[in-house]
């Protein structure tokens, strides 16, 4: 072709632009992180909190506040990619919160009542409300 941008090889170009970007937001995500684990209070905050938990399993509450864990990050990260738009536009309510309701409203239609408890279910979770 004689230019014009919209023929086959456009693609690999599209291609290594994409490959760049990620490449530099894993990098840029790396150094975040490195930069991050050497800060004093955070590591001793991990250490505190991972030495705590190793505690509750010892005590055999752990599991519990796994599950309390689990619950917090995933609808706190939820919020945060919303807040980007999870790079696609979509809203988050559409693919996470909304499924969860209708889990939620149809679990309640089936028993009854709402005398059950959500927090060990989410969106990630196979697990029926009881």
């Amino acid at each position: 072709g004689t230019g014009g941008g919209g023929g086959p090889e456009a693609a690999p170009a599209a291609g290594a632009h994409v490959l760049a970007a990620l490449r530099a937001v894993a990098e840029g995500f790396w150094v975040t992180l490195g930069s991050a684990l050497r800060h004093p209070v955070l590591l001793a905050a991990l250490v505190l909190a991972g030495g705590a938990l190793g505690a509750l399993h010892v005590a055999g509450r752990g599991d519990e506040v796994e599950v309390w864990l689990a619950f917090a990050v995933w609808w706190v990260g939820l919020g945060v990619l919303s807040s980007i738009g999870l790079g696609t536009g979509m809203h988050s309510g559409v693919l996470f919160l909304w499924p969860h309701v209708f889990k939620v409203v149809a679990a309640a239609e089936r028993c009854g009542n709402t005398d059950f408890e959500i927090i060990r279910d989410c969106w990630y979770s196979q697990a029926p409300l009881h």
